[in-house]
């Protein structure tokens, strides 16, 4: 078996595509004692508000933790000790032993944050949409997804039992209706698995490879059209925290919560932490109890994650408007300073975090981020098949925590290094404020 999987390995290497575990910040895959990598200027994570890299949850969580472990009374017997103090591990599945007052009461508290009916945790937003996908499709029904729909929605599809899938093009909402049109007249008819037949329209509120957002208002306005046959499923991953009153995400910030029938906010890239929250009606969190094998059978998240969560929308509810406007005022300054770049490259539309620039081909995308790796940015490129042939690109990521000089470098580094991947030339040494 190794053979084989060696010679899968060396042909991923001969095209430049394999994928290596690199030390966060940082050139190395490898932690050598005692030694101290070269860091880079973080342009590549998700913690768009800065929560992880800036360590401002700490003293939340500190706090919140001396308030679960803080010890009994003296006359408090050893066994109520124990059943009052929080278990470290949450030691089984949310079924068997992993459920706790802390999980439901964070539950509770997620559903109003959300504004919804109720809420159910899931240990990421990958297990939250093989869940979803997997598991809410019944024989009659459609599952009609973005084109550019995230890889766990596409897993999630693979394991359903029942039902069909089909995509629409990005973001062609004359696409989407057409197609519930002719599924809905089909069902209507006696075909498509008769007049129960429902469509589940899934999209992704900010695309996490291009940083676009998805036209919610017009798919709200369809699902309104056909209530209970057209079903949307937002997933907010790359909206949570940076859209919406208290980063309630981009369904609320717009106000069409009423017309979704699910929405997937994950933990682990604005907030900071990990973890994800399905929200929606009480149905669905049921349904999903007892039909969504990731949860079913997955040891549930530890205490700690529980707090941490708690903790980050906690900094977020306070903090939102200045953190959201500080992370707009770089993205915008990043764009102005992006706006003459050489013919040949692109920098796609986007008011979000998320900023693509496009050099079509896998070794040019490559060669581009290793020359602003070179120079203490941390960029990644991002190749085909991950995106579509001819849109290989740098992914890059706009944070808080990013200053405006280590942008205006980004920026100047960035339109240079395009430059010579075009003139296939040597890149001349950094400036001496190149790296910072």
């Amino acid at each position: 078996m190794d053979v084989k999987l060696r010679k899968l390995l060396d042909e991923r290497t001969r095209k430049g595509l394999l994928r290596t575990l690199a030390l966060p910040g940082t050139t190395t895959t490898t932690a050598q004692p005692g030694a101290q990598p070269p860091v880079l200027i973080d342009f590549s994570s998700n913690d768009y508000l800065g929560l992880s890299t800036t360590g401002v949850l700490e003293s939340r969580l500190s706090i919140l933790n001396d308030a679960a472990f803080a010890p009994a009374s003296a006359s408090a017997s050893a066994s109520h000790d124990l059943q009052r103090h929080p278990r470290i591990g949450s030691t089984g599945s949310r079924l068997l032993a992993g459920n706790s007052a802390a999980a439901l009461d964070l539950e509770r508290r997620l559903s109003t944050h959300y504004a919804a009916e109720s809420a159910l945790l899931f240990n990421s937003g990958y297990d939250a949409n093989l869940s979803l996908f997997s598991a809410l499709p019944q024989r009659s029904d459609l599952v009609l997804y973005d084109e550019l729909i995230h890889a766990s929605v596409h897993d999630g599809m693979r394991l359903r039992r029942f039902g069909k899938a089909a995509s629409f093009r990005h973001n062609d909402v004359a696409d989407v209706r057409s197609k519930v049109a002719a599924f809905l007249a089909a069902a209507d008819g006696g075909g498509e698995g008769g007049s129960d037949g429902c469509v589940i329209v899934a999209v992704e509120a900010v695309y996490s490879m291009d940083g676009d957002t998805a036209p919610l208002v017009e798919l709200a306005a369809l699902a309104r059209e056909h209530p209970g046959r057209v079903n949307l499923i937002v997933d907010e991953a790359h909206s949570t925290g940076i859209y919406g009153q208290a980063g309630v995400g981009l369904v609320a910030h717009l106000g069409v919560q009423d017309a979704v029938f699910a929405r997937l906010h994950t933990f682990g890239k604005a907030m900071g932490v990990h973890g994800a929250v399905v929200v929606g009606s009480r149905t669905l969190t049921q349904f999903l109890t007892n039909y969504g094998r990731p949860l079913i059978y997955s040891t549930m998240m530890p205490f700690h994650s529980l707090q941490a969560i708690r903790a980050s929308h906690d900094e977020v509810a306070e903090r939102w408007s200045e953190l959201q406007d500080s992370m707009s005022a770089n993205i915008q300054l990043f764009r102005r300073l992006m706006q003459d770049l050489p013919a040949g490259a692109t920098l796609l539309e986007s008011h979000t975090p998320i900023q693509g620039v496009v050099l079509p081909g896998n070794e040019r995308a490559t060669r581009l981020a290793r020359l602003l790796v070179e120079r203490g940015l941390g960029v990644l490129p991002i190749r085909f098949p991950s995106v579509p042939r001819g849109t290989e690109r740098l992914r890059i990521c706009i944070h808080v925590h990013n200053s405006q000089a280590e942008i205006a470098v980004l920026a100047r580094e960035c339109i240079a290094a395009i430059r010579a991947v075009l003139d296939a030339t040597p890149l001349a040494a950094p400036l001496p404020s190149a790296r910072l």
